[in-house]
């Protein structure tokens, strides 16, 4: 798929997510490629609601939790996702491996993901089977950056 395509996906999973959920899981999601490259990554904004320039300048703090599990994730197969329940406020929550050198971050500025979780009201069960099947749709038609997107 390529960037286009991989936006809409995950933007209209993310909304099924929350509305099977019945409150807002992710209320931050972006793709980044050069995920595992050591100069700066690129950003696609899916719902930020902090802008880009913010993110940026925040990008390396937010991404503590995560940092260690997404270099690990390098050799894992696309569709890979990891969640960090120590994560709180703006650190990142989540992520999925969708391309080679590309991933789905995933957070949401107010909650962990335990408090996501076992949130009143919550149905995680059917949350989680959105992110199977996202992570299936990835695996099967993966990201693929070209030079005109």
């Amino acid at each position: 798929m390529n960037i286009a395509m991989a936006m809409r996906l995950a933007g209209d999973h993310v909304t099924a997510m929350s509305a099977a959920h019945a409150n807002m899981v992710f209320d931050e999601t972006f793709i980044m490629t050069g995920a595992y490259a050591l100069g700066p990554s690129k950003i696609y904004p899916i719902d930020l609601l902090r802008g880009v320039d913010k993110l940026a300048e925040r990008f390396e703090k937010d991404m503590i939790h995560l940092k260690e599990e997404l270099q690990n994730s390098k050799e894992k197969p696309i569709g890979y996702y990891y969640f960090e329940f120590d994560a709180k406020k703006t650190l990142y929550d989540a992520f999925m491996k969708i391309g080679d050198d590309a991933v789905i971050i995933f957070n949401n500025t107010s909650l962990s993901m335990e408090e996501i979780i076992i949130s009143e009201g919550a149905d995680w069960v059917k949350v989680e089977e959105i992110l199977v099947s996202l992570s299936r749709i990835s695996a099967n038609d993966p990201l693929v950056i070209t030079e005109g997107g």
